[in-house]
């Protein structure tokens, strides 16, 4: 959608609350993009920025650890709480966690996943994505792997880990490799496709890594 009568207001050209405007320039141009995505607005990240991975502990819960470092503004405390979290979820909604769904009858899911010493999934990814609102993109470095969950949910948010075939970790732009933590972004806007080249970029660099026996 373009704009070419300078005196148009919002409402006149149908655009309603709650919709999502991306500003694009063309040439001397500028036009508005309508759509609506659900969360919130996160600005296009910086082109000078790097991918790191900050290692999560290797303790059985290192997919919560991830997803906690990610969708939680960077906790490392609140991996239990992930775990409780699906636990909730899935009992409250049997019909469609079920038996078919989980490999297991919902009753003992839920006490499965409390277990420490249980690995998260693609089950776990999925809740979370859901209830975080968030796409949650994991990438597989051992198998050069790209899975993504709540994609086409039109989640504005984005937020990335890495597998490596035995161990999760989250994945984090800084500015420079050697950036503490407190400066990590873990959170993109899903149409941030110049991040995700990034990203990708990273995950082939690991995975060549892996190839030759260095990951």
């Amino acid at each position: 959608m373009s704009l070419s009568d300078k005196s148009a207001t919002l409402q006149s050209i149908g655009i309603k609350s709650g919709e999502q405007l991306t500003l694009k320039k063309s040439g001397s141009q500028t036009g508005i993009i309508q759509g609506y995505s659900v969360g919130p607005y996160v600005p296009i990240s910086s082109p000078k920025s790097l991918f790191v991975r900050r290692t999560m502990p290797s303790d059985n819960s290192c997919l919560f650890h991830s997803c906690s470092y990610v969708l939680k503004n960077k906790s490392r405390t609140n991996a239990q709480e992930l775990r409780q979290l699906c636990a909730n979820i899935v009992a409250e909604n049997p019909k469609k966690y079920n038996n078919a769904f989980l490999g297991m009858p919902n009753l003992s899911y839920t006490t499965w996943i409390l277990n420490k010493d249980t690995w998260g999934g693609a089950i776990e990814l999925s809740i979370l994505s859901d209830y975080f609102s968030t796409e949650i993109v994991a990438f597989d470095t051992a198998n050069m792997r790209e899975d993504k969950y709540g994609e086409n949910r039109d989640y504005s948010t984005r937020a990335l880990i890495v597998y490596t075939g035995n161990h999760y970790d989250a994945l984090a732009l800084v500015e420079n490799p050697g950036s503490s933590d407190y400066h990590d972004q873990v959170i993109f806007n899903t149409r941030d496709e110049h991040v995700m080249k990034k990203a990708r970029d990273y995950a082939f660099e690991q995975y060549q890594k892996h190839l030759g026996g260095g990951q």
